[in-house]
């Protein structure tokens, strides 16, 4: 058994294509996919990317100089 971690970034505000020319611009990773999470207030865009740990620049690019994003990464366990 290990783990699998993944980085998501979540944002209200932007689009999925504005996300992935976000990641594009900044470091290129690798999109695993793509969500919208749909709620009673409205909807939030996710992408996935293959960066197993978290990147504090690439965190810091996405919410403080793009802003209206949260990046967090999610770690599953492999079986």
């Amino acid at each position: 058994m290990g783990y699998i971690g993944k980085t998501l970034v979540q944002s209200e505000k932007y689009s999925i294509d504005e996300l992935k020319a976000f990641n594009e611009q900044y470091k290129n990773y690798e999109i695993t996919g793509t969500s919208v999470y749909e709620y009673d207030g409205g909807s939030v865009n996710q992408i996935w990317l293959n960066v197993p740990l978290m990147d504090k620049a690439l965190k810091k690019m996405f919410e403080k100089e793009i802003g209206d994003c949260w990046v967090q990464v999610i770690v599953n366990k492999d079986l």
